[in-house]
């Protein structure tokens, strides 16, 4: 293209409107929460943080494409924000856009090294498009931050060891996994724990994958269990019952459809970076 000149270049085959341009728009009504932050908007329109805050007010209800766009709002006033960066990486993956999530994530990390979460992230968006070296080093970079935490330790152990056992890093993978004790005190990643202890041989796939319907979020701790064991069964030569484990766990999207665990699923199942 000239430097003094602009111009729109199409070839002979485009796209369609409808196979680019989403318009379906969701008819449930905002929460009270988000219709709060709407007047406070309306009266101070650029403030970053009112965005931030509506973005994850629709979040919680799973508006996840109005979300992305309250924080790319929030993006174009305070755009050197690494939070709104990650906030809306979360939010990309949740709205199946996986490629432009890892790229949010990368972004914010450039711009806060320091901050485990956003490295945790990064890793699990990396994990998803199959990119499984660029996911070591981003959870090697979060497990080094987090080592003393008992509570965050299994959630970040378990990743990892399923992200090196997927490059082939057994021997490494199991040396991580025999840190973490089945005893361990860690609060809700107590599913990460128990799933650790398959790898470890200490428990059966089937005893860690009963639904314990005591917790209120059993099918959301079902996938996630499901989705880690099943790559572990894959990647040790049970392919079979890896492949059904997948398909329970994408018959659960009513619930289900933008946990980590389900997204794992489904990028597995569609060959997501994995060609």
């Amino acid at each position: 293209m000239s430097k003094n000149k602009l111009s729109y270049t199409v070839t002979d085959v485009t796209a369609t409107k409808e196979s680019q341009v989403f318009e379906n728009v969701p008819t449930i009504q905002h929460s009270k929460e988000v219709k709060e932050l709407e007047k406070k908007i309306a009266k101070d329109c650029c403030n970053a943080e009112l965005w931030m805050k509506k973005g994850l007010g629709l979040a919680k209800q799973k508006l996840y494409r109005e979300a992305v766009e309250a924080f790319s709002k929030a993006i174009c006033l305070d755009p050197f924000n690494a939070l709104l960066y990650r906030h809306r990486g979360h939010r990309l993956l949740s709205s199946y856009r996986f490629y432009e999530g890892a790229a949010d994530f990368e972004l914010a990390s450039r711009i806060e090294q320091n901050n485990w979460n956003i490295w945790y992230h990064l890793g699990f968006a990396y994990h998803l498009i199959g990119d499984f070296e660029r996911a070591e080093k981003a959870y090697k970079t979060c497990y080094e931050m987090t080592a003393l935490d008992c509570e965050l330790f299994p959630a970040i152990v378990n990743w990892r060891v399923i992200n090196l056992m997927e490059m082939g890093e057994f021997d490494y993978a199991n040396d991580l996994a025999s840190l973490v004790d089945p005893k361990m005190p860690c609060g809700e990643n107590f599913v990460y724990r128990d799933m650790i202890q398959v790898y470890k041989g200490t428990k059966t796939f089937e005893e860690v994958l009963e639904i314990k319907e005591k917790y209120r979020f059993a099918n959301m701790e079902y996938v996630t269990k499901a989705y880690g064991i099943s790559r572990y069964l894959a990647l040790t030569g049970m392919k079979d019952e890896a492949n059904k484990i997948i398909e329970v766990i994408l018959s659960l999207a009513g619930d289900c459809w933008s946990g980590f665990g389900y997204l794992a699923a489904y990028c597995v199942k569609n060959n997501v970076g994995r060609e």
